[in-house]
């Protein structure tokens, strides 16, 4: 007589059955919520973009996890142009310095690790979306300043050279005294840019220049100082 109940098999199979359906109930109804109270964002940014050949980058991730700073956990940062690790920090200090990159666009990206305790996902991983920064030649700059000791007119000539071993450098130097900018001029065909003024205070100064960059050299910048200047006889030259 073949019994009305269900063998011990059936019933196992059941149960796993019961078992699975209420792991995938739970997973579908509770993961979103899970997700999204641990999900986390990550940023990136970079001291220097475009970057040049000779400069030292920091680059600096952010991590948050609802608009608060997440407070453990690592942070790695990828060169994903030539898949390098560039380097690693906790996310209490998440900042690295490179130097000696070579030129080139370049996908830089951080990836935070999340934390993990007990087995529950406290703080999801995530990533930043990529930093394509742009690394230029660093030019050299060198300044020179020339006051006119003939006459006492306050006339002063001062000459910016933008060079570099592989070409010559264009765009334009903005010369600048105290702060204050006083001159803006065009790099010629040997990369100089000439000021001459009769307009400084009388006194000593120190002459900034900087190299505003092009579309393949880095700005750059230099100083030189210029003393004694006297107005007694002053022509005015502009």
């Amino acid at each position: 007589m073949k019994s009305s109940f269900p063998s011990s098999a059936t019933v196992f199979a059941s149960s796993l059955i019961l078992a699975f359906g209420s792991i995938i109930f739970v997973r579908l109804v509770y993961a979103p919520a899970e997700e999204a109270r641990t999900k986390t964002v990550t940023t990136l940014l970079s001291s220097h973009n475009p970057a040049g050949t000779a400069h030292r980058v920091t680059l600096t991730a952010s991590v948050h996890l609802h608009g608060v700073p997440v407070g453990a956990g690592t942070v790695r940062f990828y060169d994903e142009t030539n898949r390098w690790l560039l380097g690693v920090a906790d996310v209490s200090a998440p900042s690295i310095a490179i130097s000696g990159l070579t030129p080139g666009v370049r996908a830089i990206r951080a990836h935070y690790s999340g934390v993990f305790r007990h087995a529950v996902n406290v703080a999801r991983p995530s990533s930043s979306a990529p930093l394509m920064l742009d690394v230029r030649v660093s030019p050299n700059i060198g300044l020179t300043a020339f006051r006119d000791w003939g006459g006492q007119n306050g006339l002063v000539t001062v000459t910016a050279l933008v060079n570099a071993q592989a070409d010559r450098p264009g765009g334009s130097v903005t010369f600048k005294a105290g702060g204050r900018i006083i001159a803006t001029q065009m790099l010629d065909g040997s990369g100089r840019a000439v000021f001459v003024t009769s307009a400084l205070d009388e006194g000593s100064h120190l002459i900034a220049a900087e190299y505003h960059g092009d579309g393949a050299f880095a700005p750059a910048s230099g100083t030189v100082y210029v003393s004694g200047v006297s107005h007694s006889a002053r022509h005015a030259l502009r």
